[in-house]
């Protein structure tokens, strides 16, 4: 709802009901912090509902903190209830993890800072640890849990932290490219917003990233993502400002074509990772 409808108009002496509230207040500042941290452990015992609507009060406390004080601690408390919720099953964590990415997402484009990085670094640090996850259904999930870093992206913020998302991601690639499946789609739609950067530095360390996967990673990207990565190249092929890397891309665009006609690609009808299982079933999301 829309708070702070009924302010008190009568300045009179403090009454029984707020005197109560005072005390209330006092001794949960006095809670000690085992206490307080408990709230967040125990959010994994809480049903599918709850833990939605728990989160979705987190994200409400934390947007308040940052817009009145600039206090950090849900935000923070945030990552914390992600990680320990991370093993719920698919559908509930999908939600929870909507509501927690459009939060990330929105802070993460917040005019202070040391505010946005907080937030973009959260990001990092729950990606890294989801992409350890090997089951399949994680595999499939990728793909959504990568794609705050690309809406960033397309929200301009600053140059800071667009250089921080790139380096965020590039990271990721390195540490974890051998378990990422549906996530390549989410990382190549980040490189891809990185080539019509006007900052010759963003799309300069974007591209160092997508030359070193065609490098390096050639052979898990060539058969489920082989098209995303022809768009990415393309899209660098196309840029008329920075004419240098316009021209690597389009030399790393001719060394995809030699590798299709190698026959080193198999070009299989829009594999997901999935078994085409995505886009079916109109109405959902």
């Amino acid at each position: 709802g829309s708070g702070g409808g009924h302010h008190h108009h009568h300045h009179h002496d403090v009454d029984a009901a707020d005197l109560d509230e005072l005390n209330a207040l006092a001794a949960e500042a006095m809670l000690d912090p085992a206490a307080i941290e408990r709230v967040f452990t125990s959010s994994v015992a809480l049903n599918g509902n709850a833990i939605l609507h728990f989160v979705e009060a987190l994200c409400a406390v934390s947007t308040e903190e940052i817009a009145t004080e600039k206090r950090l601690f849900s935000l923070l408390k945030l990552v914390d209830v992600a990680y320990y919720n991370m093993n719920r099953i698919r559908w509930v964590w999908s939600q929870v993890w909507r509501v927690l990415a459009e939060h990330f997402e929105r802070v993460g484009c917040h005019a202070d800072m040391r505010i946005a990085m907080t937030s973009i670094d959260s990001l990092r640090q729950l990606s890294q640890k989801f992409l350890l996850r090997d089951e399949l259904a994680n595999f499939e999930f990728q793909k959504d849990f990568l794609r705050p870093f690309e809406r960033v992206m397309l929200g301009k913020p600053t140059l800071a932290i667009r250089e921080l998302v790139i380096q965020c991601v590039s990271q990721m690639v390195y540490a974890r490219a051998t378990n990422i499946r549906s996530g390549w789609k989410s990382i190549f739609a980040v490189y891809t917003a990185a080539a019509s950067d006007p900052d010759e530095s963003i799309v300069l360390l974007a591209f160092e990233t997508v030359e070193k996967i065609m490098k390096d990673f050639f052979d898990v990207i060539a058969h489920a993502f082989f098209v995303d990565c022809v768009n990415c190249l393309a899209a660098y092929g196309n840029n008329n400002l920075f004419k240098e890397i316009g021209l690597k891309a389009i030399r790393s665009l001719e060394y995809c074509a030699r590798q299709l006609g190698a026959g080193k690609v198999l070009l299989l009808d829009d594999v997901d990772g999935d078994g085409g299982g995505t886009g079916g079933g109109g109405g959902t999301g």
